[in-house]
C-alpha cells in the first residue's frame, strides 16, 4: 500500500470545444484544435488528461489523428470502417517538467500499434497543444466533434 503524503490536488479543464471542425477536402496533415498550454501548470509529476470524439467516412481508407504537445506526436489513432471514435489518453511528466511519456494506443483506439511515446517537452514554458487530422483520400470526412483537456498537476 502506498502511503499519501501530499495533498489532494484536483483536476483542472485546461480546455473544451464541442463545435464539429471538419478537416478540409485534402490529404495534408491539419490542425483541427490547438491551444496555449500555459508554462507551469502541469509541475514535474502532472498530467494532461484528453479525450475526444471524431467522426469520418465509414471506408477501408484511413483516417488519422494524432495528439501532440510542442511539436512532439504523443498519440496517434487511424481508423478505418467506422463511422467515429472516442478517444482517451494522457501526456505525462516522467518526475521532470522537461521529461514525458504517452502510450500510443488509447482508450477506445481501433490501431493496432501500442508504444510508448516520449517527449523533452520543456513544459515550465508555454506549449501549444493539439489535435490535427489526415485523411488517404481527400474526398473523404474526418471531423474533430468534441475534445476535452484536463490538467492534475503535481
Amino acid at each position: 500500500m502506498i502511503k499519501a503524503t501530499a495533498k489532494v490536488r484536483a483536476a483542472q479543464v485546461l480546455a473544451v470545444q464541442n463545435t464539429q471542425v471538419v478537416a478540409p477536402a485534402d490529404t495534408n496533415e491539419n490542425t483541427l484544435f490547438s491551444f496555449t498550454v500555459p508554462g507551469g501548470t502541469m509541475g514535474p509529476n502532472g498530467v494532461l488528461k484528453v479525450s475526444y470524439i471524431t467522426s469520418c467516412t465509414n471506408s477501408a481508407n484511413s483516417k488519422s489523428v494524432k495528439v501532440k504537445l510542442g511539436a512532439t506526436t504523443f498519440q496517434t489513432s487511424t481508423v478505418t470502417a467506422v463511422t467515429g471514435v472516442a478517444i482517451m489518453t494522457s501526456i505525462r511528466n516522467r518526475n521532470a517538467t522537461n521529461s514525458q511519456m504517452a502510450a500510443n494506443s488509447a482508450v477506445g483506439d481501433t490501431s493496432a500499434s501500442v508504444g510508448l511515446n516520449t517527449g523533452a517537452i520543456d513544459t515550465t514554458k508555454d506549449q501549444t497543444f493539439s489535435i490535427t487530422g489526415t485523411k488517404a483520400l481527400a474526398g473523404e470526412t474526418l471531423a474533430l466533434e468534441s475534445v476535452i483537456v484536463e490538467v492534475i498537476p503535481s
